[in-house]
């Protein structure tokens, strides 16, 4: 299953994402199921309990949708046999139990006479295997391993669906795509969002947007070499005003307007340019916005799909509406992420009523993986490393809404004990010139003014190493959980 074109995808993701993808198919390979156990869900692995019955119109269309949704977000693996839990420290389910089942279940010739009926166009290289365990061989686990597949080809569409009558529609279409652990679907009211955040032109084939700006910034490069830098004019930096223009635009656009919401905003104290911003496909800066950084699977990442649109030749843009993230990157520098702040996102999940209960473990590895992707992008910039303000942006819709916070590591999600924000909605930075940026360092400088306006001293903030100074946000804490 692992053959060369898979090893050579890298490019859809991360390295860490091949890696691990990789190491996911040597287990199958070697038949030690139980090195499944604690795995996360994510954007390139899925876990299914039992073998989908295809018998059923519902558990078919639930097939071609996971196919489909990998094929248009990069790609990857569907293990059959491994039953999940979600864990409260993680933003993803983990394996639980590995349930193998014998070969018997998985008829690979049926599944495949299922994708030609179901999926449109055909997904090149699928390819499904089962693999025997190593204790016993006549029972294993079931594997379907969607290679990336070429843009130009891009999207799958599922060309029957489900109606709300319960009724298989063979004239209506479905396209999905993965992001992090769930799929994601695109109903008209999301295609309206998705073309007004500029995203509809490059997923169906209209590039225009993309050519303009590799043209203008190839006249940049010409102007660079032909213009002394004392002569280059670069745009001032956003006014506070403009900034959080955007905001309420990325908020807005993310169908967030008029609930709790998360922001973490950055932007550079001088003025700089991105040159690789929009020149290509293949740009780090894009790579980056689609695969930001982490220092787990499952994680509390600052991810919003994996496509980072050009918009107006003004940024590039990641959405997904149906987790209600967003992730802006504009060509001044200015960097946008939006998320829920409730159970979807910033806050513990709760089956009773308010009040909403920040999770310590959210807010702080988001925090630092931010700052870990602002030090990243800014690797590319010109000049590299002139400082940067991050800020913190909370917004609630009324009383009911304030967030509480905790003091100290997580613990009982009692009531006891809780820090009440004094505001619905609060704005609170924290600055970096000191040249390249220490993302731990630069975390915990904004996490003090957090707990701080919740009335919590410093020396309560959770999984923090160092001392004085170079006190920093211990992104090695995380992957405890």
């Amino acid at each position: 299953m692992a053959d060369s074109k898979e090893q050579s995808d890298s490019s859809s993701g991360t390295a860490e994402d091949s890696e691990r993808l990789a190491r996911l198919v040597n287990i199958l390979r070697c038949g030690d199921f139980s090195a499944f156990e604690g795995e996360a869900e994510g954007a390139r692995f899925e876990c299914k309990k039992i073998p989908y019955d295809l018998d059923r119109d519902g558990s078919q269309l639930e097939l071609a949708k996971d196919i489909t949704s990998f094929a248009n977000s990069g790609g990857g693996l569907i293990v059959i046999g491994l039953e999940t839990v979600r864990v409260s420290e993680r933003a993803a389910d983990v394996v639980k139990t590995v349930r193998p089942f014998p070969r018997e279940l998985f008829n690979i010739q049926r599944y495949q006479s299922l994708f030609d009926v179901h999926i449109y166009p055909r997904i090149e290289g699928l390819t499904l295997d089962w693999h025997p365990s190593r204790t016993l061989s006549s029972e294993g686990l079931a594997s379907i391993l969607v290679p990336r597949q070429a843009e130009l080809h891009q999207p799958f569409l599922v060309t029957k669906i489900i109606d709300n009558q319960g009724k298989v529609r063979g004239t209506m279409l479905g396209y999905f795509e993965r992001h992090r652990d769930g799929v994601t679907h695109k109903d008209a009211k999301d295609f309206y969002y998705l073309i007004r955040a500029g995203r509809m032109k490059d997923e169906f084939g209209m590039r225009i947007g993309a050519i303009e700006a590799t043209i203008s910034d190839s006249q940049r490069k010409a102007a660079l070499s032909s213009t002394s830098a004392s002569q280059l004019t670069i745009a001032p930096t956003s006014s506070t005003s403009e900034i959080f223009q955007r905001v309420n635009t990325a908020i807005s656009i993310a169908r967030l307007s008029g609930r709790p919401t998360y922001v973490l905003f950055a932007r550079p104290l001088g003025a700089l340019s991105i040159p690789d911003l929009f020149s290509s496909q293949q740009s780090p800066v894009k790579k980056l916005l689609e695969s930001p950084p982490e220092v787990r699977n499952g994680g509390f990442g600052v991810d919003a799909g994996n496509r980072a649109m050009i918009v107006e030749g003004r940024l590039r843009r990641a959405l997904d509406i149906e987790s209600n993230r967003n992730l802006e990157l504009w060509r001044d520098g200015v960097l946008i992420f939006v998320a829920p702040a409730n159970e979807e996102f910033l806050c513990w999940g709760r089956r009773q009523p308010p009040p909403l209960i920040i999770n310590s473990i959210a807010l702080l590895e988001s925090l630092y993986l931010f700052s870990a992707l602002v030090a990243a992008i800014q690797q590319y910039t010109e000049p590299k490393n002139c400082g940067m303000e991050l800020s913190f942006h909370l917004r609630g819709s009324e009383a009911a809404h304030r967030l509480n916070l905790r003091a100290g590591p997580v613990g009982g999600l009692g009531r006891s004990g809780l820090s009440p924000s004094p505001e619905a909605t609060t704005t609170l930075s924290a600055t970096w010139a000191e040249g390249e940026i220490e993302p731990g360092v630069l975390a915990f400088r904004l996490a003090t003014r957090i707990y701080e306006w919740f009335g919590v001293s410093h020396d309560q903030i959770p999984y923090v190493t160092g001392t004085g100074l170079k006190r920093s946000i211990d992104a090695k804490a995380f992957t405890k959980f």
